[in-house]
């Protein structure tokens, strides 16, 4: 029981001081939202492929995986979905509206209401907000099937791949690839991380993907939120520096 409680006050305190951290980074940064951070190819290469989909008429597909609301892995589809709205607002208006396909009922759902509330800010007729968002499969490869069968369309020159996945997202990045789509991947799966790197020309590494959001849509809440993530991760390397230091010298 006093372990317990002794964990959820650890938690609870890092938990404030994230916040605290981030109050203050937002307050600083109130007036100069913009700010500096590290150039990242793949997101560039995201921009630039954006302003060629919408001249040139074609689509954009973004595979948002399968992670599940109840598991940690949703984290990387909260990714995804922030990616979804950025690439929304800004492919409104060309021939090919957005496609996002994803492997679960509430990746759907939420999907789909990123996709209409863009239509609605943007005032354009309602047909265009409510067929882009599907369920291709269940399991991870039905889902990454589907996936692929959506991509064969020829309209679709964009894959933007971003959520959780296993392995097996290497085929449906492989057929992109082979399709002749810029592909873009990012996921928290170690495993499809690695297979990802050599299949997709601008893969996301590691906390790239989680900073994307940053970077697409740099609110006051985005960016104080990567730069708490950068202070608490040199607390934590300070701390374990000096903790190995105090145990070499005797004092721990």
């Amino acid at each position: 029981g006093g372990s317990c409680m002794s964990s959820l006050a650890v938690g609870l305190l890092l938990i404030v001081a994230t916040l605290f951290i981030m109050a203050v980074f937002a307050f600083l940064d109130r007036s100069r939202i913009k700010i500096n951070f590290r150039q990242i190819p793949s997101l560039e290469s995201l921009q630039k492929s954006i302003n060629l989909v919408v001249e040139g008429g074609k689509g954009v597909h973004i595979s948002l995986g399968r992670g599940s609301f109840l598991s940690p892995h949703f984290a990387g589809t909260l990714v995804g979905l922030n990616l979804l709205k950025f690439l929304t607002k800004r492919c409104l208006n060309g021939d090919v509206p957005p496609l996002s396909t994803s492997g679960d009922g509430l990746i759907h759902i939420l999907s789909q209401e990123t996709l209409d509330s863009a239509y609605e800010r943007s005032h354009l007729p309602e047909k265009h907000g409510h067929a882009e968002a599907q369920v291709v499969g269940l399991t991870p490869y039905s889902y990454i099937g589907g996936a692929m069968m959506a991509q064969r369309d020829e309209q679709q020159i964009v894959m933007l791949i971003a959520g959780h996945y296993g392995a097996e997202a290497a085929l449906l990045a492989d057929m992109a690839e082979r399709s002749r789509s810029h592909t873009i991947s990012g996921t928290d799966d170690i495993s499809a991380q690695a297979m990802l790197f050599v299949t997709t020309r601008a893969p996301l590494i590691g906390e790239e993907f989680f900073a994307a959001p940053a970077y697409t849509n740099p609110t006051l809440l985005n960016t104080s939120s990567l730069k708490a993530q950068d202070a608490l991760r040199i607390v934590f390397a300070a701390g374990l520096i000096i903790g190995a230091i105090l145990k070499l010298v005797g004092v721990l």
